[in-house]
């Protein structure tokens, strides 16, 4: 699943100033649009996201993360760009990426398709089936269906036999 290409997603940003940076609160809807992985139909799927975040500036001391050890603590956190700008598209990624569902279904009790023709189950009648012959006797089974046309040529030929 994923946003349509193009798509406007109207935005409702926060910004509060904290300490050394600005907290960012952004809430926003969105439409992700995949397609069922049992029978290929389109799925649409609304979301609300919230997510707040917080950016400090490349001065502060959180930014540089503590001097006398190495540390991962700090490779998640965000820095404020140059003017003093917030880029909030990773933000808002990294909010909706937890939102998509990975096996997308158009409804729950979704049948899929037939596996030997491709056509939708539900669209099937009950009593659907394919005659599947094991390839390795295939040559078998055209030689039965020689036989049956020789039976009904056979036949045939002794009806109008009959008739005459």
């Amino acid at each position: 699943m994923a946003l349509e290409a193009g798509a406007a997603i109207p935005l409702s940003i926060d910004l509060t100033s904290v300490d050394d940076g600005v907290l960012v609160s952004l809430d926003t809807a969105v439409d992700l649009v995949g397609e069922c992985v049992r029978c290929l139909d389109l799925v649409r799927a609304h979301r609300e996201v919230h997510t707040t975040d917080v950016f400090v500036e490349p001065s502060s001391p959180l930014a540089r993360g503590p001097e006398d050890e190495d540390s991962d603590a700090l490779d998640g956190l965000r820095i404020i760009g140059l003017h003093d700008t917030v880029d909030v598209e990773p933000v808002l990624r990294d909010a909706i990426i937890p939102l998509v569902d990975d096996r997308p279904l158009c409804r729950p009790t979704c049948a899929g398709l037939c596996a030997v023709c491709g056509e939708k189950l539900d669209d099937l009648p009950p009593d659907h089936h394919h005659d599947v012959i094991d390839p390795r006797l295939a040559g078998l089974a055209a030689l039965l269906e020689s036989d049956d046309v020789e039976e009904d040529l056979s036949n045939d030929d002794a009806q109008e036999a009959e008739h005459q």
